[in-house]
């Protein structure tokens, strides 16, 4: 088990991350604002027959985000040299959100570490409407103090009705107020946001080799199913799967589920 900073890059960068299990590698990467707890509900499934890595991109939990500028790109390089530093040779690269977006340019950029994608409610084209839902976001949190407040309006983005009713939006919220990790300043989110909706890896995504698993949440109003649909045609071969009643982050909302499409896939 490894659980603490790693560096990853010159100038001592460090990520902190955490990893678990044996057997084929398994790198998970967050989206924007979310550090490596946010798979904790399905993580110790996919270790019983993986190792599994998970952890804090720049700026967010434990990791640093340092003065230079954020891009997907440097991102991307971070995962690079984090994947090099724990000996992760080839592993099954698992994106949500933003994190999809770092493990395309990771497929783009360094194809031969990657045994497969599997992006989650994510795009592959710059998007008017979902540039201005992250900075509405942004905006909201800029404006609310209470932490459980604050998450409650992310929620409304970012879960389904099922999981308001049933009552997984309460224990994933439980779960944030009791994380020992520290909170996103919105300046660095707001930092995080501008490479965000900047990014646009477009045409180049039809380079793309690995095989390719789309995972798109019927009910997701951040990346909505038509921007999952549209990334799936961009990547050569690549499959779609529409997860009904669950919204941006069904690892979350129905970890079962989640592990055996996944692994399905895998297998």
């Amino acid at each position: 088990m490894i659980g603490g900073a790693v560096e990853v890059g010159p100038h001592g960068r460090t990520l902190w991350a955490r990893q678990e299990g044996s057997g084929p590698d398994v790198v998970l990467i967050a989206g924007i604002g979310d550090d490596h707890h946010v798979w904790d509900p399905v993580f110790d499934q996919l270790a019983r027959y993986h190792r599994v890595t998970a952890f804090d991109n720049r700026g967010v939990g434990r990791s640093p985000l340092g003065e230079e500028p954020v891009t997907i790109p440097a991102m991307t390089a971070d995962a690079v040299g984090l994947m090099g530093a724990l000996g992760v040779e080839r592993a099954h690269v698992v994106g949500s959100s933003m994190g999809g977006a770092i493990a395309q340019e990771l497929a783009l950029t360094a194809p031969e570490a990657v045994a497969s994608l599997v992006l989650v409610g994510t795009w592959g084209e710059r998007d008017e409407h979902l540039s201005r839902a992250i900075r509405h976001i942004g905006y909201l949190l800029g404006t609310i103090e209470d932490p459980a407040e604050a998450f409650d309006a992310v929620a409304l983005w970012a879960y389904s009705g099922q999981a308001h009713a049933d009552g997984t939006v309460e224990r994933l919220l439980d779960a944030a107020l009791a994380s020992d990790s520290p909170d996103q300043s919105l300046e660095d989110f707001e930092r995080t946001t501008e490479a965000l909706v900047e990014h646009d890896p477009g045409a180049r995504l039809g380079e793309i080799v690995a095989p390719t698993l789309v995972l798109v949440g019927s009910e997701d109003r951040l990346c909505p199913p038509r921007l999952g649909t549209r990334l799936a045609e961009l990547i050569p071969g690549s499959r779609l799967q529409v997860v009904p009643d669950r919204s941006h982050q069904p690892f979350q909302e129905d970890p079962d589920r989640f592990a055996e499409l996944v692994e399905d896939f895998w297998d």
